[in-house]
């Protein structure tokens, strides 16, 4: 897919990872590089890259008009991160001892799937935990409360 602008492209690979995981990575190509990946990267290519990991930090300030005095100056910064792949190498062909295995990959991506949904669920359950418990501590304080009425009234 290329940038409008820029006419670097988003190539879209996965990351392999010790113990056999792999996450999705999205790496940008300079505009030099971009019909070299878009002609001759395909899906399933095991790909060798590299680049410049490339920080960029945006203010932009913004005034308020006050009624006196200094006026107001609102500052908010944009924060991007770009991997940008400035060369490569042509891809791997299958039998390559160097490619990775497609059902591997296959495999990695299943497991991670896997995972990602027990994380979800894990996440829902101690949320719900959370929530009950909280409940639980305001019916606490609730009788605490109670209790110290009841006790200042006595002694009253």
């Amino acid at each position: 897919m290329k940038g409008e602008e820029t006419g670097k492209v988003l190539l879209e690979r996965y990351i392999p990872l010790y113990g056999g995981k792999i996450i999705p990575f999205t790496f940008a190509v300079t505009k030099e590089g971009s019909d070299y990946v878009e002609n001759n990267y395909e899906k399933g290519n095991t790909v060798k890259v590299f680049g410049n990991i490339i920080n960029f930090k945006e203010m932009k300030v913004t005034v308020q008009e006050s009624a006196f005095g200094k006026d107001k100056e609102n500052i908010t910064y944009n924060t991007k991160r770009e991997f940008l792949i400035t060369g490569g190498f042509e891809p791997c062909d299958e039998d390559d001892k160097a490619a990775y295995d497609a059902e591997a990959v296959k495999a990695a991506l299943t497991e991670r799937e896997l995972q990602l949904e027990k994380t979800k669920s894990d996440s829902k359950k101690i949320i719900k935990m959370r929530r009950k418990r909280d409940l639980e501590e305001k019916q606490v304080q609730v009788l605490l409360n109670k209790s110290l009425k009841m006790i200042c009234h006595s002694n009253n």
